[in-house]
């Protein structure tokens, strides 16, 4: 949780810009012998009642890991595949509808066509150094503030705190 989960917490924050509330989840070491765990599972509350999952694992092989974002709302989603990597890659689309749809027990569902989202690529932490660079100048924001980094953590560290580990407090 604490090495990829983080960059989740992070993306979750960015594009709901809504904290999170409430923390629960599992860590553990299922295959590796490291002091860190290998795989974790965080379900979080945003503070409009939404709820997240997020699964961090080290011990599956990256040839099989679909590096998959999902978001939900009442009248779309995005779905990202392959963006979670520590290169920039993937697709991401968007998927809508005019109006919120109820739940249908029947499962009759109208094709709803994905839009693709256009997407220069580059060198992320190039553009990283570029956006704290630009904010510095006074030519933007800051694109992560210490306090997003800091609720980011908190959010991890409380998956581990209901499990009984403390982190260096």
């Amino acid at each position: 949780m604490l090495d990829m989960a983080i960059h989740a917490i992070d993306l979750i924050r960015y594009i709901t810009d809504l904290e999170i509330t409430e923390a629960t989840g599992f860590t553990g070491n299922q295959i590796f012998k490291y002091d860190a765990d290998d795989a974790g599972i965080g379900v979080y509350k945003l503070e409009n009642g939404a709820l997240c999952v997020v699964e961090a694992a080290f011990n599956i092989p990256d040839d099989i890991s679909v590096s998959k974002l999902e978001l939900y709302g009442t009248k779309g989603c995005i779905i990202a595949k392959g963006t979670l990597s520590q290169e920039e890659g993937g697709t991401v689309e968007v998927l809508t509808i005019d109006e919120a749809g109820g739940y249908d027990a029947q499962q009759n569902r109208s094709t709803v066509t994905p839009i693709p989202l256009s997407v220069t690529f580059g060198n992320m932490y190039t553009k990283e150094i570029e956006g704290f660079g630009r904010a510095v100048l006074g030519e933007g924001k800051i694109p992560v503030t210490a306090e997003d980094a800091i609720q980011s953590q908190k959010a991890i560290e409380d998956v581990y705190r209901v499990n009984g580990i403390a982190l260096n407090e």
